[in-house]
């Protein structure tokens, strides 16, 4: 009876498979008739190294969690397994991408996000002194930005945007420690030829370990010339992951 946790965690190494899948079974001898098998296909592009992957169980969903009594791998090559074992609230990255946006790509404005063509002149990690770390991660063959150690990061528009004819601001983000976390809209001081003027939205942490998506009413950063936006902050604590940034 697995139902109580939340992840399967699995370590792997190959140099050479090109597929990988790992099923949750109930067997022909629980269900009373056909067996029930549910897979999670593992991204193997990361070769010659261990790679950590920890499965949230909503993955194996048509699986009856009380009564897992087989496993099954297939795939191809050589794999090398460590480190099998299911846990409650373990889970420090995300092991799935967010959910695909909806939005047609002809309606957006992108900043980053695998699934639009971003906008060019964009730095997501320029030096403010920030003690943050961050990196472009691979997950599920997608790219999501990570935020280690927050405390505050910047990044920089270039030229600025002029999202005055969007109505929306639509971010992904997944974390298991953050206790807080703002996203501010900013007209730097080389906009508005003084003070940087910059408002925030705080985003609710509660919900730890799953990609939750927002799509921020551009309303709320009034007092930002939305003509002119030239750089984003972000502030808090823990580690994040971010995809999907785009004005809708």
């Amino acid at each position: 009876d697995v139902s109580g946790y939340e992840t399967l965690h699995i370590d792997f190494w190959t140099a050479d498979a090109e597929s990988l899948r790992f099923f949750l079974i109930n067997s022909g001898d629980i269900t009373g008739g056909d067996a029930v098998e549910v897979a999670y296909t593992f991204d193997t592009s990361m070769k010659g190294q261990w790679v950590s992957v920890d499965i949230p169980l909503t993955a194996f969903d048509g699986v009856d969690l009380t009564q897992v009594d087989q496993f099954k791998v297939d795939g191809t090559g050589t794999i090398f397994f460590d480190n099998w074992y299911f846990c409650k609230e373990c889970a420090t990255a995300p092991s799935a991408v967010a959910s695909a946006p909806t939005a047609e790509a002809g309606s957006v404005l992108s900043i980053f996000s695998d699934k639009f063509e971003d906008v060019a002149g964009t730095n997501v990690n320029p030096n403010w002194g920030q003690a943050t770390l961050v990196s472009v991660e691979t997950i599920a063959g997608e790219s999501v930005l990570k935020y280690g150690n927050l405390n505050y990061q910047g990044t920089i528009l270039s030229p600025a945007l002029d999202v005055s004819g969007y109505t929306s601001l639509h971010i992904d983000f997944w974390t298991a420690d953050s206790d807080a976390l703002r996203f501010f809209l900013i007209n730097s001081g080389d906009i508005t030829g003084g003070d940087a003027v910059e408002v925030a939205y705080t985003f609710d942490t509660s919900m730890k370990r799953q990609w939750v998506s927002v799509d921020i009413p551009l309303t709320t950063f009034d007092g930002v010339d939305l003509t002119q936006v030239d750089q984003f902050k972000v502030d808090g604590s823990g580690t994040i992951y971010f995809d999907n940034w785009y004005f809708e």
